[in-house]
């Protein structure tokens, strides 16, 4: 409002004619807050459903008697028969580079159900855990002899693996992976803009405006995590409104803008290496929107603005990364801009 008023004033200094209309460029310039709300998976993981598979992983672990010890290469026909959920088994395959002592395995476990609860728990149900099978492969070089005293040691070594997973946090992790969330990122832009605001009569202009913004700022933050995710971050943002102006003095007017807004975001492929760039790629949301412009002509050619506005939410497809779900993008942006009028 501050910069409104030093608008106001300035126009006083200058022509007294009024804004004439016609053919316009100029820039604009503010602040945005921008939201991508994912939408929950049809069919998401409960909390009871994620318990359930916790106990029967937990269960599973604690036998010694479900550890089979392969070599990758001498035993390389039987590993190619295990299949995840065979028989309704799930199977968590785990590679070791050195002997099967305690350290080795709490690591090499540690890193399967990491990479399991990721990837699979949230795709079925509890009914489908009737066991859980842990394939621990060797090196291509050396056979590890699948002793009494090394599944004791391998026994232990998993049971303290799933005492410091604590089943709260592992119901959490399971059920936020298919919930509802919300990626938020407060930005500024600045930009460039062209139209056309006509004279209907002496207290009405019609036209209509295209913008282009470069959009800086920071990494979206995803409230299921309360973390920033890298590379996520908005980009470039096109819009295009019809805009009716009202004179409500001599250089003074109000008005509307009703149009669409579409918004680039950036992401990181799926399994892309965190260091790589080339492995971004391009996200667009859009949706209609509607904005309050309040306008000041500081001589017959010159016209200063005001708007504050936002997209209104519409269902769509989520980041590529994330194709599973739905998501809804809204932008909440403030700005002020200048425009050069030809002919007036």
């Amino acid at each position: 409002m501050l910069t409104l008023l030093a608008l106001v004033s300035a126009a006083g200094t200058g022509s007294t004619a009024g804004f004439a209309g016609g053919a316009f460029v100029g820039a604009q310039a503010g602040f945005a807050h921008i939201e991508i709300k994912r939408q929950a998976k049809d069919k998401a993981a409960t909390k009871e459903d994620a318990g359930k598979a916790y106990d029967a992983l937990t269960a599973g672990l604690a036998d010694a008697k479900s550890y089979t010890v392969y070599d990758s290469k001498a035993d390389a026909d039987d590993i190619k028969k295990i299949k995840d959920f065979d028989s309704g088994i799930a199977t968590v395959k785990v590679t070791i580079s050195d002997k099967a002592d305690s350290d080795a395995i709490v690591k090499a476990i540690g890193a399967a159900l990491d990479d399991y609860k990721k990837n699979n728990i949230a795709d079925i149900k509890s009914s489908d855990f009737k066991g859980v099978n842990i394939a621990i492969l060797g090196n291509a070089g050396q056979k590890i002899a699948a002793t009494d005293d090394e599944k004791a040691k391998l026994a232990k070594a998993v049971s303290d693996v799933a005492a410091k997973n604590k089943k709260d946090d592992f119901v959490k992790e399971i059920v936020n992976l298919d919930a509802e969330g919300k990626y938020t990122s407060n930005n500024g832009f600045a930009g460039l803009h062209v139209g056309y605001l006509g004279r209907v009569n002496d207290k009405f202009l019609a036209g209509a405006i295209v913008e282009g913004n470069w959009v800086f700022g920071q990494d979206m933050k995803f409230d299921l995590t309360s973390t920033t995710e890298p590379d996520t971050k908005a980009r470039f943002n096109v819009n295009a409104y019809l805009r009716a102006m009202f004179n409500l003095t001599g250089n003074f007017m109000a008005g509307v803008d009703v149009g669409v807004s579409g918004q680039e975001i950036r992401t990181k492929k799926k399994d892309a290496a965190a260091d790589n760039k080339s492995n971004n790629e391009s996200n667009w949301f859009w949706g209609p929107a509607a904005r309050l412009v309040l306008g000041v002509a500081l001589t017959d050619n010159v016209l200063a603005t005001a708007h504050f506005g936002g997209v209104f939410p519409i269902k769509q497809d989520h980041f590529k990364r994330d194709s599973g779900f739905k998501a809804k993008y809204t932008n909440f942006t403030g700005g002020v801009g200048i425009s050069y009028v030809f002919g007036g």
